[in-house]
């Protein structure tokens, strides 16, 4: 019975990432993340609560030799509680409230990568054969792939964001005899 709080501070190193790359993953990319996590739990009588609370960021992302700048996917404030309230000896009511802060979302647009590397591989062919056999043809070409292939260069690296949002689950846990029912509803 009674309060309990804990304070943690965490760094994250991690190199060589599998990523998934068109038909197959490859170890690429690094992430460096840093943050504090609060969490605290109260228990009185049939009364019980978690509280958990992070904030976190990223100093570093890399993914195919391209700077990203924020987490994958990962909110930088994040929280959830945790509420049970135990109505009778067998019955046992519990919500779970999780909020996610505002994530960017920074991903590859693979195709768009294929395209560029693709497109470097054939301008190297046809460089080689420019330099063997130079005509306006070659060189009209040349200039063609060199503009679409930077054009696929820049579609490469795709940013969004996802909003901040909550989540509500509710559930009740049943005991008889040597058995427990449970019924849970998530995500409303």
């Amino acid at each position: 019975p009674g309060l309990n709080f804990e304070v943690n501070g965490f760094y994250d190193r991690a190199r060589d990432l599998i990523i998934p790359n068109m038909f197959e993953h490859q170890n690429t990319g690094s992430i460096d993340t840093y943050g504090i996590e609060l969490s605290a739990n109260y228990q009185y009588r049939r009364f019980s609560s978690y509280l958990a609370a992070t904030w976190q960021d990223v100093g570093r992302t890399e993914i195919y030799d391209y700077e990203v700048g924020h987490a994958l996917n990962t909110p930088v404030i994040s929280a959830n509680a945790v509420l049970a309230w135990q109505v009778t000896k067998n019955l046992k009511l519990n919500t779970h409230i999780d909020f996610q802060g505002l994530q960017h979302a920074h991903y590859l647009d693979i195709l768009s990568y294929s395209a560029y590397s693709s497109g470097m591989l054939f301008l190297i062919e046809l460089e080689k054969e420019y330099l063997e056999n130079p005509t306006q043809e070659l060189e009209k070409l040349i200039s063609l792939v060199t503009n679409s292939t930077l054009e696929n260069e820049k579609s490469i690296p795709v940013s969004k964001n996802i909003p901040a949002r909550v989540l509500f689950d509710v559930g009740a846990t049943y005991k008889w005899r040597n058995l427990t029912f449970g019924f849970n509803v998530e995500n409303l």
